[in-house]
Parts: structure tokens; sequence; C-alpha cells
């Protein structure tokens, strides 16, 4: 197998992004999206206090920081935003 072939993306039909939309909008999901952007926002607001060297700590930052931002991201869909 080709590594091309391997990471060729599949294209989502419009309603299985109607589906993906109404699943992120869905209160119950954005609770617990918001559950867990506010765990690790406060996993980096306390991550000074850890007796970390400093490799260890730029590695959790970078780490705890994509998460936020994935979240972030999954809770910024909106309906009527599927092309």
């Amino acid at each position: 197998m080709q590594v091309q072939e391997m990471f060729q993306l599949s294209p989502l039909s419009k309603t299985e992004l109607d589906v993906l939309t109404e699943c992120f909008t869905n209160p119950t999901t954005q609770k617990y999206l918001l559950n867990l952007l506010r765990e690790d926002t406060y996993q980096l607001a306390t991550l000074g206090a850890l007796n970390l060297k400093d490799d260890e700590l730029a590695k959790r930052h970078i780490l705890i920081t994509g998460r936020i931002e994935v979240y972030s991201t999954l809770l910024s869909i909106q309906k009527g935003n599927t092309k």
C-alpha cells in the first residue's frame, strides 16, 4: 500500500456533515466539551506549580494547549455552517 493511499481523505456528504453538526451542537455534548476544556485550562494554569524539567514542562504545555484548541474548535461549530 502506498503512503498516499493510507492518508487519502474520504469526503463527507451533506447528510454526514448534518449529523456531525447535530452531535456537536447538542447541549449535552457541549457541556461535556466545556468540562474537558475547563479541566485542561486548570491543568495549564497550574502547570508551573509542578516541579518539572523545562523540556517536560514544554511538552505538557504543548499537549494541553493542543487539546484546548481542539475543544474550542468543536465548541465553535454552529448549526447552518455546513456546506
